[in-house]
């Protein structure tokens, strides 16, 4: 496959070339004049065009320190005639025994091999085009034509340029359409603890800094900066996925991000049963408008599960009939969500106002939900477990001390399960893309079981 579309490109090249020469030479020319010519046209076109002539296209690995796998990168060469190169990582791994280097493939005994010689056949292909392309037109191939054209990679991002700073720098700006902006200022946030980490310990930001040694000492370093296991592992799996995309545009020589370890963790989910909801619905605030919007809003949270940024972002546009629509702002999903017996009051009570709920900024509202806790009698004792690494720190805490904008959603979780709705249709609901994620819930209801059987029945 490779040597016919070498043969189809060299065809049109030399048809090119012919065209040329037959006008200079007129019809008449002997044979032996016209293969002189030929040859003195060529050789003066090459020295004209010296980056500008045939290119010769080549696979190979990389002969660099394979990764936990054994395997190291394959490159693409384009070698102009003057022996110039350009050289590019295809994005595809091997290891170097299950290499056939006359052939430029995968050998047909590795694992994978027939779908990694289609693929990098693909790329050999778009090259020898690109090749022909530059020489009709008479431009010069460079590194950016590569990445788009070949590789299909962002072609703002060229090998060498960048390090790992400026690169997830590029990075939120290209995610600037995808991701909500509390997610990139987490990036942005990544970025300097990263500087900060590399000032500490006297180390050089590189890229191949990313190996699995840096990120147990990266762990280690935001657990010294106070950081809980959870938030520690987050910056992990935000690095993970820069480390990726850097892969993918042939910064990256390993993947040992792949095995970047993560803490333990240990999640405290703080809700309401439907007894102490019904508590708070039943306080008389009537002199407390204040707290009375924080406690409707609150509760309309209970009722549909949506995260607090959605509640402040809804519009009567947003509510139908019997329903309301959103497209959330972390995932970006339009979500579809019933009115109910508790969200439906709410919205009537606030008919003609600006928005359908009221909602104070995110820590005005968690002010507020601690005295409305506390007013609400809800001084159950509750142990606040996090971990620091491998050291466990736990503070015994009023529920009250406790409410955030966020139990609001988790209570939803916890109250529908209870009252029997399907996992599934839950996740239609709370925009969860993870079965996985509702799990932890669950494992919560059945001791609620296993309490309420023993209240029950001893």
């Amino acid at each position: 496959m490779f040597r016919a579309v070498q043969k189809t490109a060299l065809k049109h090249l030399i048809l090119m070339h012919l065209g040329f020469i037959c006008v200079h030479l007129g019809s008449d020319v002997k044979i032996r004049e016209f293969f002189d010519f030929l040859h003195t046209y060529l050789q003066k076109y090459i020295a004209m065009y010296p980056n500008k002539g045939p290119l010769r296209c080549s696979l190979s690995p990389r002969k660099s320190t394979p990764n936990h796998r054994g395997e190291v990168p394959i490159i693409l060469h384009l070698i102009r005639r003057n022996d110039s190169r350009i050289r590019v990582s295809t994005g595809y791994w091997i290891k170097l025994s299950n290499w056939d280097e006359q052939k430029e493939k995968a050998k047909p005994s590795a694992m994978g091999a027939m779908e990694l010689n289609i693929l990098l056949g693909r790329i050999i292909e778009k090259a020898q085009l690109l090749c022909l392309r530059a020489n009709v037109e008479e431009i010069e191939i460079t590194r950016s034509m590569v990445q788009e054209e070949v590789l299909g990679k962002d072609p703002g991002v060229q090998e060498g340029q960048m390090q790992p700073v400026e690169y997830i720098e590029f990075f939120i700006q290209k995610q600037r359409s995808t991701l909500s902006e509390v997610t990139l200022k987490n990036y942005t946030a990544l970025s300097k603890h990263l500087q900060n980490y590399c000032m500490a310990r006297n180390k050089k930001l590189r890229f191949e800094l990313f190996t699995v040694e840096f990120a147990e000492d990266f762990l280690n370093y935001l657990i010294g900066k106070n950081l809980g296991n959870i938030s520690a592992n987050k910056y992990i799996k935000r690095l993970k996925t820069v480390l990726k995309r850097a892969s993918l545009d042939g910064f990256l020589d390993n993947r040992d991000y792949e095995q970047f370890p993560s803490y333990p963790e240990h999640v405290d989910f703080v809700y309401l049963t439907s007894e102490e909801l019904q508590k708070l619905q039943d306080l008389d605030l009537t002199n407390s408008p204040e707290l009375e919007k924080a406690r409707d809003t609150f509760v309309f949270q209970c009722g549909c599960g949506l995260r607090y940024g959605d509640i402040q972002a809804l519009t009567w546009d947003d509510v139908k009939k019997d329903h309301f629509i959103i497209t959330t702002q972390k995932t970006h999903q339009e979500i579809r969500i019933p009115i109910n017996t508790i969200t439906r009051p709410l919205l009537d009570k606030y008919k003609g106002f600006e928005s359908p709920i009221p909602a104070y900024s995110n820590q005005t509202q968690n002010q507020y939900l601690k005295q409305l806790g506390a007013m609400a009698g809800l001084f159950d004792r509750h142990n606040k477990v996090r971990f620091y690494g491998k050291n466990r720190v736990q503070n015994r805490l009023h529920k009250w001390e406790l409410l955030s904008t966020h139990t609001a959603r988790r209570t939803f979780v916890i109250l529908a399960l209870e009252r029997g709705m399907r996992p599934e249709v839950l996740m239609r609901i709370t925009g969860h893309k993870k079965l996985s994620t509702l799990q932890q819930y669950i494992s919560i209801t059945d001791n609620v079981v296993e309490q309420e059987m023993k209240m029950a029945f001893g």
